[in-house]
């Protein structure tokens, strides 16, 4: 509603107030702390807003909250330690502020947590505290871009209710942990853009998996076979690192692929001959490898797909006619040397 100044102290006059929703507004100053007097609160929104200061360090009077959200505003400091008092917490925003404290090892000890967000800030460069991997019931676990340094904690696999975990663009080293990939409930996994080094791990339980990001890091050996047996993935990007060996042809039997980007690693061998057999794909990026072979034949029956960028390779033979056939093909950047009888329309951009 755009509604802006303060929130009236006189809003707790309302005896029974439960539920205060000022998402998408624009209130200015600092935490109100009047609230504190609405004394059956449970249900706190101040996300999107304009405020500013610190979270007090009291914040635990609010002892009836099961969900705070505070994103999306100009808070800074330190989150209070004082927040890990508050045992029926559910849901807690910290998202998109401007914290320059570190992270509270106190949000461990909220047993009923099930999302946190802590993304986009600018935490002092600080370890992910092992308390976090104490969160049972944690469905959403977002702390992306937020200065998180040091390995990902093997005890993160005994988060068992994990369903999306976004660590991406921090500066985390290590190996993935291998109990991250035994999740059965885990469906986006985002890593990118980290300095991860080592192998994937090979064995991969979390059969639920639809959104797969380990992009932009020093990833090294194979893409693991077990891979093939994620029937729910849409998503698999492993660009930006440094695996070599050849693409698991199961791969290319995944019903639900859509996009697929393998580009700037050392992956030789041939692309997965029915890769667009069984799904609709849309994006095909595996540039800058060291593939052989042809285009896969049945990538002409993804019906939606708008991107193939296989330059920096070895590919041969001859461009497939059906590329001429894709409505929907928007780009196509090969960039091969030993194609040959190239004589093609597409609508959009070609390069060749």
């Amino acid at each position: 509603m755009n509604i802006n100044g303060t929130i009236p102290p006189f809003i707790c006059d309302l005896n029974n107030l439960t539920v205060l929703d000022c998402f998408n507004n624009s209130f200015t100053g600092m935490f109100p702390v009047a609230l504190f007097n609405c004394s059956k609160l449970q249900f706190l929104d101040l996300s999107q807003n304009l405020f500013v200061g610190f979270i007090p360090d009291d914040i635990d009077r609010f002892s009836r909250l099961s969900s705070l959200n505070v994103s999306g505003n100009n808070f800074t400091g330190n989150i209070p330690a004082a927040i890990g008092r508050l045992q029926k917490l559910k849901e807690l925003g910290f998202d998109q502020n401007k914290f320059n404290g570190t992270f509270p090892p106190e949000i461990g000890n909220l047993s009923n947590l099930e999302r946190l967000s802590m993304a986009y800030n600018g935490f002092l460069p600080s370890r992910l505290p092992s308390s976090y991997t104490q969160l049972k019931k944690l469905k959403w676990f977002w702390i992306s871009h937020s200065n998180l340094i040091g390995e990902i904690p093997e005890a993160i696999g005994e988060m068992v209710a994990l369903e999306r975990l976004d660590l991406a663009g921090n500066r985390l080293t290590g190996n993935i942990p291998t109990s991250l990939f035994m999740l059965k409930n885990l469906s986006v996994l985002y890593l990118f853009k980290n300095r991860l080094s080592g192998e994937i791990p090979r064995v991969v339980e979390a059969l639920n998996l639809v959104e797969i990001d380990l992009s932009d890091n020093n990833l090294t050996g194979t893409i693991p076979v077990d891979f093939g047996k994620l029937r729910k993935l849409s998503l698999l990007k492993l660009f930006y690192n440094q695996l070599s060996g050849e693409i698991p042809q199961s791969i290319g039997r995944l019903p639900a692929l859509i996009d697929f980007s393998l580009y700037s690693n050392n992956l030789s061998g041939v692309l997965p001959p029915e890769l667009g057999r069984y799904s609709k794909l849309k994006t095909v990026e595996v540039s800058s490898n060291r593939l052989i072979g042809r285009l896969p034949e049945f990538l002409r029956n993804g019906g939606n797909l708008a991107g193939v960028a296989a330059f920096d390779n070895n590919l041969n033979g001859e461009l497939p006619e059906w590329l001429g056939n894709c409505s929907s093909l928007l780009i196509v950047s090969i960039h091969v040397m030993h194609l040959q009888e190239i004589f093609l329309l597409v609508y959009g951009q070609l390069s060749i």
